[in-house]
Formats: structure tokens, C-alpha cells, sequence
């Protein structure tokens, strides 16, 4: 009983995305809906699971690290926009996607873009792998504040 139980620990552990301590939708809808009802903003992120090795790189040194986790827990709604090529997604997500790649102008990858409730674009950030800093300090610049608040 105790192997199975450390096996099955170990199994979820495998399943679940390190980044996962904030919800990673997929469903821009429904990300446009709690961006409105909370007013954070959408961070959009174009990724290429099954082959993207900047993706990659990207996720484990930027989007799993403790400061963005820490931040975007806070201020952000987000959505992982992935555009495989052999793994396969169900039809209405992929169309979702290949939608937002095409409206945001995405032809790189990673591509991060930030938005209102109301999916305007506020910034992008195209390719790269960034320090986590380095990526915050991109995006906070453009993340709009409530009236009479200034930074």
C-alpha cells in the first residue's frame, strides 16, 4: 500500500506543470470574463509544447521561477496558447488558437502578449528567454492601474 501511494505521488507530481500555482487556462473566453471581473490583466503566451525549444527554456527559467509565480498569483489571468504539431488538441482549441496566433500576429515563438478584459493588446514580447526580472520588467510598464493610482 505505501509503494502505491508514493507511486501515485509521484505520478501527479509528473502530470502537473511546475508553473501550475496560478491556473494556466486555455479558454480565452474565460479568461476575458475573470479579467473583467477581477481586472487583471491576460497574459497570453504562445508556446509550441511538442517542439518549441525556447518554449522550453522559457517555461523552466522565467515562467517557473518563484518571482513570476509570485507575481502572476497576484496580478495576472493566465493563458497558455499552444500551437503543436503532432500532439493533438480538441478541435475548438486548436481553432481558438490558431485565432488568437493570427489576430496577435504571432510568428514566433514564445510569444507572450499582454491584454485587457477585452482583448486589446497592452504589449508583446516576442522569442527569447528572459531572466524572470527581465521579463516582469517588460510587461509591468504596460499592465494598466486603476484611476488616480500612479507608479
Amino acid at each position: 500500500m505505501k509503494y502505491f501511494l508514493i507511486v501515485f505521488l509521484l505520478t501527479l507530481a509528473a502530470l502537473t506543470p511546475a508553473h501550475a500555482k496560478g491556473p494556466w487556462l486555455t479558454d480565452m473566453q474565460q479568461a476575458q470574463a475573470l479579467s473583467k471581473e477581477t481586472g487583471r490583466p491576460i497574459l497570453a503566451v504562445f508556446v509550441g509544447s511538442d517542439w518549441c525549444a525556447l518554449c522550453f527554456a522559457m517555461e523552466k527559467k522565467t515562467f517557473d521561477s518563484k518571482a513570476f509565480s509570485d507575481f502572476a498569483d497576484q496580478n495576472l489571468i493566465l493563458v497558455e496558447v499552444d500551437l503543436p504539431r503532432n500532439k493533438p488538441l480538441p478541435k475548438e482549441l486548436r481553432r481558438q488558437n490558431e485565432n488568437l496566433a493570427f489576430k496577435y500576429d504571432v510568428v514566433t515563438f514564445p510569444t507572450s502578449v499582454l491584454l485587457d478584459g477585452n482583448g486589446k493588446r497592452l504589449t508583446t514580447v516576442r522569442g527569447g528567454v528572459f531572466e524572470p526580472a527581465d521579463f516582469l520588467n517588460r510587461i509591468q510598464g504596460h499592465m494598466l492601474r486603476p484611476a488616480g493610482i500612479s507608479r
